[in-house]
């Protein structure tokens, strides 16, 4: 069996999917594929990929700032390759608040902030 790392750490979306892609189609016999990544954001976009090409994986956080989402892949060639919906969003989970001070946009003249605030 054949197992295949890919250190994705540091590479902004949509490089992990697209490591991992490549690296699944470099494969020549089944195996594993283990993709380290550094955000929660590339972990959904490297299960979603697996997901989508029927492929078994799952995820685990190593330490802060390490995740390492390991795929099975039981027949390399099987995949049909399809245009893969890539969300390059943060994950909007959690407790995320949003405060704004003033009525207007920016700093300086509030005149242009609110007509700005307006369009």
């Amino acid at each position: 069996m054949q197992k295949i790392t890919v250190d994705a750490r540091g590479e902004q979306c949509p490089i992990p999917v697209v490591k991992a892609t490549k690296a699944i189609a470099a494969m020549t016999e089944p195996g594993t594929l283990e993709v380290h990544v550094d955000n929660e954001t590339a972990v959904q976009n490297v299960l979603r990929m697996a997901a989508n090409k029927g492929y078994a994986a799952r995820s685990e956080q190593l330490q802060p700032g390490h995740f390492v989402i390991t795929a099975e892949i039981a027949d390399p060639g099987a995949a049909t390759p399809q245009p893969e919906e890539i969300a390059c969003q943060p994950d909007r989970r959690g407790n995320t608040v949003v405060a704004i001070g003033t009525a207007a946009m920016g700093v300086g003249s509030d005149e242009l902030g609110k007509t700005l605030g307006e369009a």
